[in-house]
């Protein structure tokens, strides 16, 4: 019995040792923004034609998804680029107040529609509203992100990145819209 009780307060004292590492200083923990490490470098998405063409029509299916086309939508992008040529580039789509995305073009696109969905169908898509928090309450909690993370790469992007304002819009009928968040 008294063995139990040992191995019990050990266990306790080893679970808040690590909680308390692991909701330490951000800084020392080598992250950036929402990766693992500092990119190499940045780069404007929209100077790539590949984003620049399906950019706006991505967005606005996102858009009336979510059924916010009757108002302005302001979105930043940035690109980042790491030396390490396994890793690949990231692009990061910042949906002002809503959400961070991390867009992932299809690889081979049956049609235009791949195109369309790609952008809400990509991960992870971080709600800037629920998902985030400090970084010293993250603790083990793997489905939040570090504000001072966010906050890094949303700095970047207005610093560095294509800023686009998308005006109020009709959906397209194609799209099929019907199974909305409320």
């Amino acid at each position: 019995m008294m063995k139990a009780g040992i191995i019990t307060v050990l266990s306790l004292i080893f679970i808040s040792f690590s909680g308390s590492a692991s909701s330490g200083n951000r800084e020392l923990s080598g992250d950036w923004g929402i990766y693992d490490s500092k990119p190499e470098s940045v780069f404007k998405p929209l100077d790539d034609k590949r984003y620049k063409a399906h950019f706006e029509d991505a967005a606005k299916y996102f858009i009336a998804i979510y059924n916010m086309n009757n108002e302005v939508n302001d979105f930043c992008l940035i690109g980042y680029k790491w030396r390490d040529k396994n890793r690949e580039n990231n692009v990061n789509v910042i949906w002002k107040n809503h959400y961070l995305i991390n867009w992932e073009m299809p690889y081979r696109p049956a049609d235009n529609a791949d195109y369309v969905r790609s952008l809400i169908l990509s991960k992870p898509a971080i709600n800037l509203k629920d998902d985030v928090v400090p970084y010293s309450e993250i603790g083990f909690r793997t489905a939040l992100w570090p504000e001072e993370g966010i906050k890094q790469i949303t700095d970047d992007c207005l610093k560095n990145g294509n800023q686009v304002q998308i005006q109020p819009f009709q959906p397209d009928p194609k799209w099929n819209i019907e199974n909305k968040p409320e």
